[in-house]
């Protein structure tokens, strides 16, 4: 029977110790390994939460986000994988405000919000439904029968779908159901409202584009970025007057200038599709990755300043005033105090 402490022989005694003693040695070094591994994970689990200043958890549910829109600065509303239901959630609270049954038959993957009080919603079976968002009642739909809802943007009274089956249509909701004009394009997966006529929006093949608004059904699209990303434009937004940011599938996140159609920097750190950007202030913007990080960027020298590791792949991120990033983990809307 072994008698003497295990922690008081010699590294020199250690071969001899397991030859004389092998099930005891072996037992005692698993032991000593998740003694070890378990304190290993405790101190980079303890760091990160300190580092990070992490963090509280707004909503929590059992299905996992789909999408995410803001309403005001202490309202956001949130729609998941398994229901049909939009829900509104109070930050300050952190308590449901309010459900909206929706009659949505396919998945609820996009959230715009419009003037006033109303929110646009869209689905992976083509529909678009208007809300009230003090009634909860619906104002208006339109109906598309052959391509799934991807993205929304409002402009003015219009709103612009762009959709799977590569056509991008603008709305005039304010007259009611109609219809919209179509353009041939590529899947487009992002689109953001860069003027109050103007719009840039991104496609599956990697190129950028101005959209201008003619009238209120007609608008134009130039291509101005010739494939700036080796895959899909996953993200973008409006810096400046003459400068978007775009985040793609191939991990890296471009600063464009919309004056000369170049790309002035190239930010590199991700190590997945870059699904998400917001703004942070004139020279700070933020990045959420599939790789499950968000990333805070100086675009001054391009450098990344702060670096927050999830435990989901990020696939929204909001900004709340100009200290908190709201993002998505999973089944779970969190807040990051930077």
């Amino acid at each position: 029977m072994l008698t003497k402490p295990f922690s008081r022989f010699k590294k020199k005694s250690l071969s001899l110790l397991c030859l004389f003693y092998p099930e005891e040695c072996n037992k005692m070094l698993d032991e000593i390994y998740y003694k070890k591994l378990a304190q290993y994970y405790l101190k980079i689990n303890l760091k990160s939460c300190l580092e990070d200043n992490l963090e509280n958890i707004i909503y929590s549910g059992i299905s996992t986000i789909t999408c995410i829109a803001k309403l005001n600065q202490t309202v956001i509303v949130t729609a998941n994988y398994n229901s049909s239901d939009i829900i509104l959630w109070d930050l300050n609270e952190k308590c449901c405000v309010k459900t909206i049954n929706s009659s949505h038959r396919g998945k609820i993957v996009c959230l715009t919000k419009l003037s006033g009080n109303q929110l646009a919603s869209g689905c992976t079976k083509g529909t678009i439904i208007l809300w009230d968002l003090n009634t909860g009642h619906n104002i208006c739909n339109y109906i598309s029968k052959y391509y799934e809802i991807l993205v929304t943007c409002k402009v003015n009274n219009r709103l612009f779908l762009a959709g799977s089956n590569s056509f991008i249509k603008l709305w005039d909701y304010s007259s009611g159901p109609n219809n919209p004009q179509n353009i041939k394009h590529i899947e487009t997966p992002c689109i953001v409202k860069i003027g109050p006529s103007k719009l840039v929006s991104g496609d599956s093949k990697g190129s950028i584009y101005i959209v201008t608004i003619i009238d209120s059904l007609k608008f134009s699209m130039k291509e101005y970025f010739h494939e700036v990303h080796q895959g899909r434009v996953e993200s973008l937004i409006k810096i400046n007057k003459d400068q978007i940011a775009s985040g793609g599938s191939d991990f890296v996140i471009k600063i464009l200038d919309l004056t000369n159609g170049l790309c002035i920097q190239t930010l590199k750190g991700h190590l997945g599709i870059i699904k998400s950007l917001v703004k942070i202030s004139k020279d700070r913007i933020a990045s959420g990755s599939l790789d499950q990080s968000i990333k805070i960027w100086n675009l001054s020298n391009g450098s990344c300043i702060r670096s927050m590791n999830s435990h989901h792949m990020v696939n929204f991120l909001l900004l709340f005033g100009q200290t908190k990033i709201l993002y998505d983990e999973d089944t779970q809307v969190k807040v990051w105090d930077l």
